[in-house]
């Protein structure tokens, strides 16, 4: 799917994790590998722009981003 005006891509996607074997998945706030293939909260929308080089991951259930708080870790936001 493309957004014309903006040349915006949106795709989903699965990402695994080979450390533990399992799919990421957003569960609110929550973020971590220990998915199913196929779990409903291990699908990810990965959005791009092609001007502004920006990449942003979101769960599909959860409809939270993938961001990073101020100690590094991963939460959802």
């Amino acid at each position: 799917m493309t957004d014309q005006l903006s040349r915006r891509q949106i795709r989903e996607y699965q990402l695994y994790s080979r450390t533990s074997g399992k799919h990421v998945q957003v569960t609110g706030r929550r973020i971590s590998a220990t998915a199913e293939d196929g779990n409903k909260f291990a699908k990810l929308i990965v959005e791009t722009d092609t001007f502004g080089s920006r990449v942003r991951i979101k769960g599909a259930e959860s409809e939270k981003y993938i961001c990073m708080n101020k100690r590094g870790k991963l939460i959802g936001k």
